[in-house]
């Protein structure tokens, strides 16, 4: 009787010893509910902002297709035609953009640093990335008479400007990069324009870009002999000028034009009052015929303008087929 006590008594002790370690191990590793009360939340996603700019390849003129990226983040944007981007997700804090694009001479990446704030929009304003450059030379072996219908051009961003009497010219105010100079040569050869390559670097005036012209040289006929039979009325040559232009009382000015500046027009013409549209603006202008002297006004998006000029070429029908603006704009077709 005495030993059943006694294992029975044991027993009862080793129930208390396992219920005292099952409560030990309950409190080192608490159920799945509990753990749920101390695991930490997720993450919280980092605060962005966006930043927004134009970019200018030097003032005024708008630095198209230029890509903008951030160094050191996966982020970065394209310029649209006239300039803007827009960026987002930017982690915020003291961050910087870097600029490239095909009109920067040296290729090298113009960078600028931007502060970026939590759920806001930063707006850069104008960035621009360069400054304006200068060409200069010379039109050799040109009389001041036909230096007066020359123009040249550097084609691409419509800067023009006319030889003085001795022949030089400045192109001032022309945005950095690689150019073909044209020299629009009326009088001069066959053919009307002479081309030259030049890289404009920023604040700073290139060598001289010089044309140099071969006149033309008059055929001249020498007269028969008094005793030649053949001493029949020798025809007179016509002259570069008179085979140029056809004398006509109101040159046809109707029709398509190209230009210097890189714009379309379309042209109407009723007797000596002609208008004209542009093709993909809403630019719209008025002029009048006086013979070959011509006038016009216009009136479009960039503003209005008017300027004298006159009709350099006619084909043998009557119809013109250039013009030169005193403004130093030709139309041609």
């Amino acid at each position: 009787m005495c030993t059943k006590e006694r294992i029975a008594i044991s027993a009862a002790r080793w129930k208390h010893v396992l219920v005292v370690l099952m409560v030990a191990l309950a409190a080192l590793f608490p159920t799945p509910a509990e753990s749920d009360l101390f695991t930490p939340d997720a993450t919280p996603p980092m605060p962005t902002g966006r930043v927004i700019g134009r970019i200018e390849l030097v003032p005024g003129v708008p630095m198209r297709n230029c890509i903008i990226q951030m160094p050191g983040l996966p982020l970065g944007a394209k310029c649209d035609n006239e300039g803007h981007f827009v960026i987002s997700g930017i982690p915020i804090g003291l961050r910087s953009i870097a600029v490239t694009g095909e009109w920067l001479y040296d290729n090298k990446a113009r960078q600028f640093d931007v502060g970026v704030h939590e759920k806001m929009i930063t707006d850069m304003g104008t960035l621009v990335v360069s400054h304006y450059g200068a060409i200069h030379g010379q039109v050799i072996n040109a009389d001041p008479e036909h230096l007066a219908g020359m123009l040249v051009t550097a084609e691409w961003f419509g800067v023009a400007a006319k030889p003085d009497d001795r022949g030089y010219y400045v192109l001032d105010r022309v945005p950095p990069g690689d150019y073909w100079i044209i020299l629009h040569n009326v009088w001069y050869g066959r053919y009307p324009t002479l081309e030259k390559r030049v890289i404009v670097k920023p604040r700073a005036t290139t060598k001289k870009v010089d044309f140099v012209l071969t006149p033309p040289v008059e055929k001249k006929v020498a007269p028969p002999k008094a005793s030649d039979p053949r001493t029949a009325t020798v025809a007179k040559q016509p002259t570069a000028s008179t085979a140029k232009v056809p004398m006509v009382t109101i040159p046809n000015v109707s029709g398509q034009w190209q230009s210097s500046i890189g714009v379309t027009y379309n042209i109407t013409q009723q007797g000596n009052n002609f208008q004209w549209t542009v093709v993909n603006s809403t630019e719209k202008g008025n002029g009048t015929l006086k013979g070959y002297e011509v006038s016009a006004s216009w009136q479009g998006p960039k503003g209005r303008g008017s300027s004298p000029g006159k009709i350099t070429e006619v084909d043998a029908s009557g119809k013109a087929t250039k013009i030169i603006w005193n403004n130093g704009v030709q139309f041609f077709r």
